[in-house]
């Protein structure tokens, strides 16, 4: 007997909402877990559950999780894959805002499809500039991580790119579990 395509259209409809809703609760769950837990608790958390401490998968999911509230309304409209919405959740609320405006979210949208629209979109005439900071030697992995993430909050790729060195990398993993040092300024 042959299935009929509604069939099939409903299944993958299903599935794939059914996997960015579970990205989205995974993301929250670490997100919560980070943030509710002792940090002896949450290394344990993190290993029973076979994630690795200061990895950019447990980075990414907790940033998915801080933006739950934000991307949940939308979860028809995502992909069901993590680094895209993670990307998406990095997204200022006005860029969120203009590629729903625009219809370029969708299931099968991809983080370069993202990047073109809103670089077309939000073209200037400025010319580019580098910013570079020159941090102490003395600066421990926790100070620099704090800072790492105080500066990625703002700067998303639609209006640059951090760039750091390998030692840089390793300090900031180093130093992600620690409590944040920087805090935003209103």
């Amino acid at each position: 007997m042959k299935k009929e395509l509604n069939y099939y259209v409903t299944r993958v409809s299903t599935l794939t909402r059914n996997s960015s809703v579970s990205i989205l609760k995974l993301g929250l769950l670490h997100y919560e877990c980070k943030k509710n837990l002792s940090s002896n608790d949450y290394e344990l958390f993190l290993q029973q559950t076979g994630y690795k401490k200061n990895t950019s998968s447990v980075r990414k999911y907790e940033r998915i999780g801080e933006s739950y509230l934000r991307l949940k309304p939308i979860v028809n409209m995502l992909p069901p894959c993590w680094t895209t919405i993670y990307h998406i959740s990095k997204l200022s609320n006005d860029h969120l805002d203009l590629l729903e405006k625009n219809n370029v979210l969708s299931k099968t949208v991809t983080k370069l499809e993202i990047d073109e629209f809103l670089s077309k979109k939000l073209k200037t005439n400025t010319q580019k500039f580098v910013y570079k900071f020159k941090i102490c030697p003395t600066i421990t992995p926790e100070e620099l991580s704090s800072f790492h993430e105080y500066i990625s909050s703002y700067i998303t790729s639609n209006i640059g790119e951090i760039v750091y060195n390998d030692y840089a990398e390793q300090l900031i993993n180093e130093g992600l579990s620690k409590t944040t040092q920087f805090r935003k300024v209103k």
